[in-house]
């Protein structure tokens, strides 16, 4: 069996591998990040070892896995160390990342993980959970207290399973420490709009249950930024691994492949010092707003369409997905003339490049990214990429009344929930809602009307604002019933006069 890259064999490694520019035992740790994945390693980590090389400073970086000790398993191993490979265009950059120092597995010892986050030393927490983590119902705008993972924390405050379980269990403490170097900036990462101010609602809900005392502290001591980020990481294979493990010469189970584009804009509302991050490349912000929309919009968006149609016509891959000019032409009408215009984008962005970069990026064959890895979540996706526009569209006088393609896109998500492609074909749907959605669409199956009106009133995935407008229902219903007996292809044929 190879050997496992470590850190006692950094200098074994090929000599075009690039090593960090900074002695990685050094420096401490400042920051624990809450969801180590594969973004978080392609991502904000990449930053932070930019960052530490740059500037110095006691920033390297404990992970944290709420769930699973596969991350861990990954990553402790190997001292915190893995590669992250970026390709593009037929060129390719493999780099060392040191600023992770090992991965925590909250279930295993949850008091660990919180007298972490308590700590004098730990000056910002990063969060990467996904939008179900934050157990926030869209519609309240308010922490889902009927969730059962919030129950328990509920119940159980010192030993939490959720995110904002453990913010809480840590800002009590750090509460009751009163230790001079107290206060704590937390930055979500996630893709929700105003991302810190949910991270904060959430938190303060769930401290209200224990005490006004607690409440009041957070207010004080701990400041909630918003940030948006975007790289395209795409989930590792065994393959991939074995491919990597033949290039360095030795095992890494921690590796990451991505492309070579990488963006983070942080809201530059902090309590405490922070890394460096400027000098990476981070844009500081004082309202994120604009481009967490731009993002979610357009990106997002965009994803979320060839995700749906992909899966439904038998790609297995994003960039298979972008190649038939049924989709391209799809999310080139998607950006141009209907996302786009329900943005107010920041002064001096060229909207028009940025959304050939997407596709672009959409492209890279290189870095294979699973349209089912992108489907997964829908519930909580698509509120804010999909139905937010389609609601801008119709109701604001300021905006184009465009949203046919974003209407298709929700049809077609609500096909994808079937779990079956249109060659029959079958699928898993991974959704927290997946049992309860199935169930809708299945008793639905051959009344389109009806599946509309269950979808709105069982759920809460669509607002308000279009539940109650008969013009949405019935653009849904008959997109929904020309895709079920024509087929999506031909749908989409008569609508984009491709």
């Amino acid at each position: 069996m190879s050997k496992r890259l470590s850190l006692k064999n950094i200098d074994q490694l090929p000599n075009d591998v690039l090593r960090p520019k900074y002695n990685i035992q050094a420096h401490k740790v400042g920051i624990v990040h809450i969801g180590i994945g594969a973004f978080h390693r392609g991502h904000q980590a990449v930053f932070t070892d930019d960052a530490i090389a740059n500037s110095g400073g006691d920033w390297r970086i404990i992970g944290v896995s709420l769930r699973s000790p596969s991350v861990s398993e990954q990553m402790n191993p190997q001292d915190g160390l893995y590669t992250v490979t970026a390709k593009f265009n037929g060129k390719q950059e493999t780099r060392l990342i040191g600023a992770v120092e090992k991965v925590l597995v909250a279930p295993q010892d949850p008091s660990q993980v919180i007298a972490l986050l308590a700590s004098s030393s730990t000056k910002v927490v990063t969060l990467t959970v996904t939008e179900k983590g934050y157990h926030y119902n869209m519609a309240e705008q308010a922490l889902a207290y009927e969730n059962d993972d919030i129950q328990h924390d509920i119940a159980n405050p010192d030993a939490p399973i959720s995110m904002p379980g453990f913010l809480v269990a840590a800002c009590a403490k750090r509460m009751h420490n009163n230790d001079d170097n107290h206060k704590l900036s937390v930055i979500s990462c996630d893709n929700l709009p105003s991302n810190g101010s949910i991270t904060r609602k959430v938190v303060i809900d769930l401290a209200r249950k224990i005490s006004t005392e607690l409440v009041e502290w957070i207010n004080a001591n701990v400041a909630f930024c918003s940030s948006m980020v975007d790289r395209i990481v795409p989930a590792v294979t065994e393959q991939d691994k074995k491919s990597k493990q033949l290039e360095l010469g030795m095992q890494d189970d921690a590796m990451i492949q991505t492309e070579m584009f990488k963006q983070w804009v942080i809201e530059d509302n902090f309590c405490t010092p922070i890394p460096d991050w400027a000098s990476a490349g981070v844009l500081m912000v004082e309202n994120v707003e604009s481009y967490e929309k731009l993002k979610l919009r357009t990106l997002n968006g965009a994803h979320s369409a060839l995700a749906y149609m992909g899966v439904l016509l038998g790609y297995k891959w994003i960039h298979e997905a972008i190649a038939d000019p049924l989709l391209l032409s799809a999310v080139e009408r998607l950006m141009t003339q209907e996302t786009g215009p329900s943005l107010d984008t920041p002064s001096g962005f060229d909207l028009a490049k940025y959304q050939q970069q997407i596709i672009a990026r959409f492209q890279n064959d290189e870095i294979a990214y699973a349209t089912q890895q992108v489907a997964m979540d829908g519930s909580q996706k698509l509120i804010q990429r999909i139905m937010a526009p389609i609601a801008d569209n119709m109701t604001n006088q300021n905006v184009h009344k465009n949203y046919s393609v974003m209407i298709s896109i929700v049809a077609a998500w609500m096909q994808y929930l079937h779990g079956e492609d249109e060659a029959g074909n079958t699928y898993e749907i991974n959704d927290p809602l997946a049992d309860k959605l199935h169930l809708i669409a299945r008793k639905n199956k051959d009344e389109p009307k009806e599946y509309v009106l269950a979808m709105i009133k069982e759920t809460a995935i669509i607002p308000k604002v279009l539940a109650e407008n008969s013009l949405f229902i019935n653009a849904l219903t008959d997109t929904l019933s020309s895709i079920k007996q024509n087929g999506l292809a031909k749908y989409l044929h008569q609508l984009l006069h491709v």
